[in-house]
């Protein structure tokens, strides 16, 4: 869980963290931005399979979580879920995130999917 508040004057120069809106938003300048949200994580497979010489799977995980912001008088909400995979690519010894982040917006009722790349040296 967690929960963050971040108030910024617009006549003055100051550090914005752009990470305070939900998944799923773009930033965009606010005078006051309320941020809170929360994330579960637990992996659902080791099934440690070598697919070719070249990928070996050695987890797969997911992520859930609900995020929602009030900026200004404006309220931001998004729900996402991940799926992800790990293992090694190319017979590299680092392990390499790929997944799909599934991303629900229920102001506008869109459902966006985003893809997930990450390798861990």
């Amino acid at each position: 869980m967690s929960f963050n508040i971040q108030k910024n004057k617009t006549n003055t120069v100051s550090l914005i963290n752009y990470n305070l809106l939900p998944v799923g938003y773009t930033f965009t300048q606010h005078n006051a931005v309320t941020f809170t949200g929360a994330e579960y994580s637990l992996p659902l497979s080791y099934p440690d399979i070598r697919l070719t010489n070249l990928i070996y799977i050695q987890r797969i995980r997911t992520n859930v979580g609900y995020q929602y912001a009030k900026a200004d008088d404006k309220n931001y909400q998004s729900s996402y879920v991940d799926l992800i995979f790990d293992g090694n690519l190319l017979r590299y010894s680092y392990l390499t995130n790929i997944g799909v982040k599934m991303i629900y917006l229920p102001s506008t009722n869109k459902l966006n999917f985003n893809i997930i790349f990450g390798v861990n040296f």
